[in-house]
């Protein structure tokens, strides 16, 4: 073989040897990249969906009149993102009664969302009454006793309620002026437990409006009863509210920036004051409750018919 062909075999091997390597470092370049970017984007839809959960958990905390949750949780995650779901209940003594769930969409590629609005309710126009939008469940409503005229029929349920007889009830109670929660305690009948202590809005603002998106702290105990931890916990989460505020507004009133402001006024339960109550009880309980010239407004929600077991 002469010199010419040597040097043309060796000169193609070494092309071979060098596309192969540049093939080679391409692919380890593009796997190293592919690994990279999954990682990278695992990472932003881990941080989406740890910041709806926070979200989720701060709106159990502190805007789920009488909500409790029963499993907070992803599903339907992928490459690109998931779902954080929140499957709801409400407890009326002692009967659970299924809720709307709550549904939060994350993504990588463009954040994350709250899938329909955090409490959907709809109205009957006529009677002033209004209704879970999942469940169907009536919902205790809220007054502002400032308003001269409220967008939904002031109700006064108690009359009714407190005739019945057999029944477990859920009451939604409007004070006429805001009450501390020794006074509270002090003047609530045996047999009716506080479920949820309301907060209140703004002055010019018209809770019947705000689709039951209520600030308030639920009761963990029977008993409805509260301590500075649990008003403590409740606090923080009126703080964290305002600092991710959503721009949630009825009539120009942001519901976050009051949230704020009540946090600001009231940083202990000993000083905190109270618009009203979701109360549950038999219905027999209620009647003592027909004389209480503090209450402005009672509007029922869940009524069930008791039954020996639970």
């Amino acid at each position: 073989m002469n010199e010419g062909k040597k040097f043309r075999r060796l000169a193609l091997r070494v092309k071979i040897f060098r596309w192969i390597g540049t093939v080679m470092i391409v692919l380890v370049v593009l796997l190293l990249v592919a690994i990279g970017s999954y990682k990278l984007t695992q990472m932003k839809a881990a941080n989406e969906s740890n910041a709806q959960m926070n979200y989720l958990e701060m709106v159990s905390q502190i805007m789920a009149p009488n909500i409790q949750t029963s499993e907070l949780r992803l599903k339907d995650t992928s490459l690109l993102g998931g779902q954080v779901f929140n499957r709801r209940f409400k407890d009326v003594e002692g009967v659970h009664v299924p809720w709307s769930s709550l549904t939060a969409t994350y993504s990588w590629l463009d954040g994350s969302h709250i899938s329909g609005n955090m409490n959907a309710v709809e109205s009957n126009g006529t009677s002033g009454a209004v209704y879970d939008r999942e469940t169907q469940q009536k919902v205790p409503v809220f007054y502002n006793p400032r308003l001269k005229k409220a967008a939904e029929k002031p109700a006064h349920d108690l009359q009714r309620i407190a005739d019945q007889r057999n029944a477990v009830v859920e009451m939604g109670v409007t004070f006429k002026e805001p009450l501390s929660y020794a006074t509270i305690q002090q003047r609530l009948p045996k047999g009716v437990h506080p479920a949820w202590y309301w907060i209140g809005v703004e002055k010019k603002a018209d809770p019947t409006f705000m689709d039951n998106n209520l600030f308030g702290l639920n009761v963990q105990n029977a008993a409805g009863t509260l301590n500075e931890d649990d008003y403590r916990g409740f606090h923080q989460g009126l703080v964290y509210a305002h600092q991710h505020d959503l721009g949630l507004s009825y009539d120009d009133v942001n519901i976050f920036k009051f949230a704020d402001q009540y946090a600001k006024q009231y940083p202990k339960l000993r000083t905190a004051k109270f618009a009203g109550l979701i109360v549950t009880g038999n219905s027999e309980a209620f009647k003592p409750l027909l004389k209480a010239t503090w209450i402005a407004n009672s509007s029922v929600g869940i009524y069930q018919t008791r039954t020996p077991v639970k």
